[in-house]
């Protein structure tokens, strides 16, 4: 490889280096905007149930554990796909920071490279 097309392979990962952080802050702020909203969601069914009463007039969940047991039933009822999408960014985001290291270690070595190349042994 001669050293033109290492420079261009040096911009080339560069590139997709900088091009995979954007999308890592991207996805990132998606996720994060996502959570906010599932647990403003879980606050406000937290809050149901805990006010929530029987035909007794008393509460309808009486102790902590069953509480809790209703919020995350609610919980997944009413937010299957919203849980289902995070997951699957989450999982994306392990993906993309892995695909990243990568690029920056090609990065690191492609540079490493030409540095040789172009330091070369003294004369």
């Amino acid at each position: 490889m001669n050293v033109n097309t290492m420079y261009e392979l040096a911009e080339h990962l560069s590139e997709l280096s900088y091009s995979t952080e954007l999308d890592l802050i991207i996805r990132r702020r998606t996720h994060d905007d996502a959570k906010l909203e599932l647990d403003r969601s879980v606050a406000e069914i937290t809050q149901e149930v805990a006010s929530e009463l029987n035909e007794d007039g008393k509460a309808a969940f009486s102790n902590e554990t069953a509480r809790k047991a209703e919020v995350t039933k609610r919980r997944e009822e009413r937010h299957r796909e919203t849980l289902k999408v995070l997951r699957k960014h989450a999982h994306n985001h392990e993906v993309l920071i892995l695909d990243l290291k990568r690029l920056r270690d090609r990065l690191r070595n492609a540079q490493a490279y030409l540095g040789g190349l172009t330091n070369g042994p003294p004369s």
